[in-house]
């Protein structure tokens, strides 16, 4: 649950293991729980 929550922080990194486990757990894809935002500042 504490890394779940952590997922929703900026700045904070997840392991694809972590993420994988994730997943595994929820029975779902990893583009169903990550969304991938450029760094890129307009």
């Amino acid at each position: 649950m504490n890394m779940i929550a952590n997922m929703g922080k900026e700045g904070m990194h997840i392991s694809m293991d972590t993420l994988a486990r994730i997943c595994e757990t929820l029975d779902c894809g990893i583009t169903d729980v990550i969304e991938l935002i450029s760094d890129e500042r307009k």
